[in-house]
């Protein structure tokens, strides 16, 4: 999808205070406005991969939008047909980010044999 160039950008930056904004951009051809609703959709493709033998099943998108929204964030799409896509991932960070759940767990003492440690070899 990332056009003739095969270019792809990723920049990071802030967006606000509490935010991080991971944005993904090609020189492709961009995306269809009549594919742009259904994107996000578990194996969804749109014609020009389909008729550009573009490689893939159509859950990539689909399980970006599920993990992003599963750490609170959300994902937004630029295009411009004929010059390009940039999709914007935008989650909170660490600092405003729901605390995880935690676990204790007890490791193993370097003091212990190797084969305790699960150490092989």
């Amino acid at each position: 999808y990332g056009g003739g160039d095969r270019w792809v950008g990723l920049t990071v930056a802030r967006a606000g205070r509490d935010q991080l904004a991971f944005k993904v951009s090609d020189h492709g051809q961009g995306i269809p406005d009549e594919d742009l609703p259904h994107i996000f959709e578990p194996f969804f493709r749109g014609q020009p991969g389909i008729d550009g033998h573009v490689h893939g099943s159509g859950l990539g998108l689909s399980l970006v939008s599920r993990i992003v929204a599963q750490h609170n964030g959300r994902v937004q799409v630029e295009t411009v047909r004929g010059g390009g896509t940039t999709f914007t991932v935008l989650v909170p960070t660490a600092r405003h980010a729901p605390a995880p759940a935690t676990a204790e767990v007890s490791a193993p003492s370097l003091d212990a044999p190797a084969w305790k440690r699960g150490v092989s070899g």
